[in-house]
């Protein structure tokens, strides 16, 4: 059995996954949830749980890189292995804080990667927005569009452009590269294995 295994949602499992692979990290345990973005429904909570229990019983301790209503229940209290990283926003784990509140409050809506790629599934399918709204909607609380780029997809600036035409919002690409992701799991790991000692 290892000692730690990370969890976050499929949107940055690639992200998770190339970090542990550049750092070596042999001794991690990983896996993902499918994203709900936001709100985890009952079906959402059946998957999470055999997901969640299956991964935390490979590892003495299991930490959940995401919001807790991105899972939809308190999965500590039939998993006191599993901890969750405190977080408002799974932002966090890309940018500092006061950059991402300068952004929020500047009426911008941000977006990963690998949301973009599957935005019609979010925004149709799980959201219930059709064409005639889904524009009215972002419209309501954001002025611009901006993805946090960390460069896993190639094409993200054409489906960024796309999708920003279809709900007639500006679009603005910030491009990260993974150092901040990387200090953060590796503080998260470090922290684990300090205390396991």
């Amino acid at each position: 059995m290892k000692k730690i295994a990370l969890l976050t949602c499929n949107n940055y499992i690639k992200e998770l996954q190339l970090t542990l692979k550049q750092e070596n990290a042999q001794d991690v345990e990983f896996s993902c949830i499918p994203c709900a973005c936001y709100k985890a429904n009952s079906k959402d909570k059946e998957v999470n749980a055999k997901i969640i229990k299956k991964l935390a019983a490979k590892a003495q301790i299991t930490k959940l890189l995401l919001p807790k209503y991105c899972v939809g229940f308190d999965v500590t209290k039939e998993v006191p292995s599993c901890q969750f990283v405190e977080m408002q926003n799974c932002f966090e784990m890309f940018l500092p804080t006061s950059n991402l509140n300068k952004l929020i409050n500047s009426r911008n809506y941000l977006i990963s990667q690998s949301w973009l790629a599957n935005w019609k599934d979010f925004v149709y399918k799980r959201w219930g927005f059709d064409e005639n709204t889904i524009g009215e909607f972002f419209k309501e609380f954001s002025s611009q569009i901006v993805l946090l780029d960390t460069g896993i997809y190639e094409n993200s600036n054409q489906l960024l452009n796309e999708f920003c035409e279809k709900i007639k919002l500006p679009a603005q690409l910030v491009p990260l590269n993974l150092e901040y992701f990387t200090n953060y799991i590796k503080t998260l790991i470090n922290t684990d294995s300090e205390a396991s000692k």
